[in-house]
């Protein structure tokens, strides 16, 4: 027959954690009331889930804020505080988690600061990182491949200077 022996196998297996790096929440310090209030994360990314509208925007001292993403939200009465928001610093990359007012799912965002673009991304959150990084990789490659290579442009010093000093 089947006999009992202990409980110890319960804890032999530890499932690894969900993401490579820790979901940040954002501090009552993040939320800005005025005559457009939003929630601001690092200072670099800013969250309005007012109006019926998520808008992301990438600066808080324009009227427009450079505008990167608006969605509609499911309850478009909500307020700054009934919105659920978590990120994660990666370098330029701002991984967002937000959760709508009674709405079911999150939201993953992925905001890349230096190529000051921005997509949504309800994938796993692992293949959102991993896309990601691959994007930041493209964005960096084009905005400044002229930092690889020397101005001649194949990694060499100037040719007119010929390493000499004059």
């Amino acid at each position: 027959g089947v006999s009992y022996i202990d409980n110890r196998g319960e804890r032999d297996h530890v499932f690894p954690p969900q993401f490579d790096f820790e979901w940040q929440t954002v501090s009552r310090d993040s939320y800005v009331e005025g005559r457009r209030s939003y929630v601001s994360v690092l200072d670099r990314v800013f969250l309005d889930p007012l109006g019926g509208t998520l808008d992301i925007r990438l600066e808080d001292n324009t009227e427009d804020g450079q505008l990167v993403i608006s969605e509609p939200v499911d309850e478009p009465d909500q307020t700054l505080y009934d919105c659920e928001i978590g990120y994660a610093e990666l370098g330029d990359l701002i991984l967002l988690r937000v959760v709508p007012y009674r709405e079911p799912a999150p939201r993953f965002y992925v905001v890349n600061t230096l190529a000051r673009t921005a997509r949504r991304e309800d994938a796993e959150p692992l293949v959102v990182l991993v896309d990601a990084v691959l994007v930041h990789l493209q964005a960096v490659r084009h905005v400044v491949p002229h930092l690889r290579r020397g101005s001649d442009g194949r990694g060499g010093k100037d040719r007119t200077d010929h390493g000499q000093h004059h």
